[in-house]
């Protein structure tokens, strides 16, 4: 807040320094997972679920044209294809929440029983 008997300069300069407080205390709290960072990694496993499932379809195709089995190398292909899709989803998940917790610890939250 400006004094009255503040000059300019020292007013610009204390205004100066609450915004590079400000800028500073917001930069501090964008980190981790956010933004297009966020986006990448969210695409990145999409792509990595259709690829192995399609993967799995592919190698159960070729199981069913060598051995003539067709179409239970296909189903089975991409039933295993999709659970190992799911697998690999899961743990690119816990791992990309518990960097984004090492980065930003969550703060505590008071017990029901402590505001009575």
């Amino acid at each position: 807040m400006t004094k009255p008997d503040d000059r300019s300069d020292q007013a610009f300069d204390r205004l100066e320094d609450r915004l590079d407080a400000f800028e500073a205390k917001r930069t501090s709290a964008n980190t981790g997972f956010r933004g297009a960072a966020a986006i990448g990694q969210g695409y990145r496993i999409i792509i990595e679920m259709i690829v192995t499932v399609a993967l799995f379809g592919g190698i159960g195709w070729a199981v069913d044209h060598f051995a003539k089995t067709a179409p239970w190398g296909v189903a089975a292909g991409v039933v295993i294809g999709a659970g190992v899709a799911v697998y690999k989803a899961a743990t690119s998940a816990a791992r990309m929440g518990a960097e984004a917790l090492a980065k930003n610890p969550a703060s505590s939250v008071p017990d029901d029983d402590d505001e009575d």
